[in-house]
């Protein structure tokens, strides 16, 4: 293992899939990567970003397991129901 130096950035407020959370950042080193915690209990990591050569590698909470086991997951707007295709796959008669 290396050792990793861990600075903070200080709290914002950022948009989540859990709509908007005070933050706390934190800048990791070697890399740099950065990470962003809620502010408030159960303090989960809500992003994660490390840059590559390529681009950023960006991670999202999208969902979380309650302590009692429930899921907690984002409130959505409503959405209309998807229409559903009838007849499945057609088939192409070949004719001889």
């Amino acid at each position: 293992g290396k050792d990793v130096m861990v600075t903070p950035l200080g709290t914002s407020e950022v948009e989540t899939t859990f709509g908007p959370r005070r933050v706390v950042g934190f800048v990791l080193y070697p890399g740099p990567g950065y990470v962003y915690i809620d502010a408030e209990a159960p303090y989960a990591p809500l992003r994660l970003v490390q840059p590559t050569e390529h681009g950023p590698v960006e991670a999202f909470l999208t969902r979380r397991v309650q302590e009692d086991g429930t899921l907690n997951t984002p409130k959505t707007e409503a959405r209309p129901a998807k229409r559903r295709r009838r007849g499945g796959r057609r088939r192409r008669r070949v004719e001889s």
